[in-house]
Protein backbone atom coordinates (compact mmCIF):
# COMPACT_ATOMS: atom_id res chain seq x y z
CA UNK A 1 0.00 0.00 0.00
CA UNK A 2 1.52 3.27 -1.03
CA UNK A 3 -0.79 5.45 1.04
CA UNK A 4 0.44 5.30 4.60
CA UNK A 5 1.51 1.67 4.45
CA UNK A 6 4.31 2.16 6.94
CA UNK A 7 1.85 3.54 9.45
CA UNK A 8 -0.39 0.51 8.96
CA UNK A 9 2.58 -1.85 9.26
CA UNK A 10 3.61 -0.45 12.60
CA UNK A 11 0.06 -0.29 13.91
CA UNK A 12 -0.96 -3.69 12.64
CA UNK A 13 2.04 -5.79 13.61
CA UNK A 14 1.80 -7.97 16.70
CA UNK A 15 5.13 -6.78 18.01
CA UNK A 16 6.44 -3.60 16.46
CA UNK A 17 10.19 -3.49 16.08
CA UNK A 18 12.12 -0.82 17.90
CA UNK A 19 13.29 0.68 14.62
CA UNK A 20 9.70 0.95 13.37
CA UNK A 21 8.57 2.65 16.53
CA UNK A 22 11.52 5.03 16.42
CA UNK A 23 10.55 5.94 12.85
CA UNK A 24 7.02 6.68 14.03
CA UNK A 25 8.47 8.85 16.75
CA UNK A 26 9.71 11.18 14.01
CA UNK A 27 7.08 13.88 13.71
CA UNK A 28 7.85 14.60 10.04
CA UNK A 29 7.62 10.93 9.12
CA UNK A 30 4.35 10.49 11.02
CA UNK A 31 2.87 13.62 9.44
CA UNK A 32 3.78 12.43 5.95
CA UNK A 33 2.46 8.90 6.47
CA UNK A 34 -0.77 10.15 8.05
CA UNK A 35 -1.40 12.55 5.17
CA UNK A 36 -0.87 9.77 2.64
CA UNK A 37 -3.10 7.38 4.56
CA UNK A 38 -5.96 9.87 4.95
CA UNK A 39 -5.82 10.76 1.25
CA UNK A 40 -5.68 7.11 0.19
CA UNK A 41 -8.64 6.21 2.40
CA UNK A 42 -10.72 9.17 1.27
CA UNK A 43 -9.93 9.03 -2.44
CA UNK A 44 -9.45 5.30 -3.11
CA UNK A 45 -10.80 3.04 -0.39
CA UNK A 46 -14.06 4.79 0.52
CA UNK A 47 -15.36 5.18 -3.07
CA UNK A 48 -14.39 1.67 -4.17
CA UNK A 49 -14.68 -0.52 -1.05
CA UNK A 50 -16.89 1.40 1.35
CA UNK A 51 -16.44 1.98 5.05
CA UNK A 52 -15.51 -1.52 6.29
CA UNK A 53 -11.80 -1.39 5.31
CA UNK A 54 -11.51 2.09 6.81
CA UNK A 55 -13.00 0.83 10.07
CA UNK A 56 -10.31 -1.86 10.20
CA UNK A 57 -7.61 0.71 9.43
CA UNK A 58 -8.96 3.03 12.11
CA UNK A 59 -8.77 0.21 14.67
CA UNK A 60 -5.16 -0.50 13.68
CA UNK A 61 -4.28 3.18 14.02
CA UNK A 62 -5.84 3.11 17.49
CA UNK A 63 -3.57 0.20 18.42
CA UNK A 64 -0.56 2.13 17.10
CA UNK A 65 -1.53 5.15 19.19
CA UNK A 66 -1.67 2.97 22.27
CA UNK A 67 1.77 1.51 21.50
CA UNK A 68 3.26 4.97 20.98
CA UNK A 69 1.72 6.19 24.26
CA UNK A 70 3.30 3.23 26.06
CA UNK A 71 6.66 4.02 24.42
CA UNK A 72 6.38 7.61 25.65
CA UNK A 73 5.71 6.35 29.18
CA UNK A 74 8.71 4.01 28.97
CA UNK A 75 10.88 6.82 27.66
CA UNK A 76 9.94 8.99 30.64
CA UNK A 77 10.85 6.21 33.07
CA UNK A 78 14.06 5.03 31.36
CA UNK A 79 17.06 5.96 33.57
CA UNK A 80 19.57 4.96 30.86
CA UNK A 81 18.78 7.96 28.64
CA UNK A 82 20.36 11.32 29.37
CA UNK A 83 18.02 14.26 29.94
CA UNK A 84 18.86 16.08 26.70
CA UNK A 85 18.16 13.01 24.56
CA UNK A 86 15.02 12.16 26.54
CA UNK A 87 13.66 15.68 26.09
CA UNK A 88 14.26 15.57 22.33
CA UNK A 89 12.73 12.10 21.93
CA UNK A 90 9.72 13.03 24.07
CA UNK A 91 9.07 16.16 22.02
CA UNK A 92 9.26 14.24 18.74
CA UNK A 93 7.13 11.37 20.05
CA UNK A 94 4.43 13.66 21.39
CA UNK A 95 4.28 15.58 18.09
CA UNK A 96 4.07 12.29 16.23
CA UNK A 97 1.25 11.13 18.49
CA UNK A 98 -0.57 14.40 17.79
CA UNK A 99 -0.48 13.74 14.03
CA UNK A 100 -1.53 10.11 14.43
CA UNK A 101 -4.42 11.19 16.70
CA UNK A 102 -5.59 13.68 14.09
CA UNK A 103 -5.41 10.97 11.43
CA UNK A 104 -7.46 8.68 13.68
CA UNK A 105 -10.07 11.40 14.18
CA UNK A 106 -10.25 12.04 10.42
CA UNK A 107 -10.84 8.33 9.77
CA UNK A 108 -13.66 8.33 12.34
CA UNK A 109 -15.28 11.21 10.43
CA UNK A 110 -14.95 9.27 7.18
CA UNK A 111 -16.79 6.24 8.57
CA UNK A 112 -19.71 8.19 10.05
Amino acid sequence: IAGGGALLGVAGSGVASLSSMMLMASKDYAQNECAKLMTFCEQMILPTCGKEPIIAIQHNIEKGMYKLEKNIDQLIENPDIDDKTRKKLLKESKESLKYITRCHEHLIILIQ
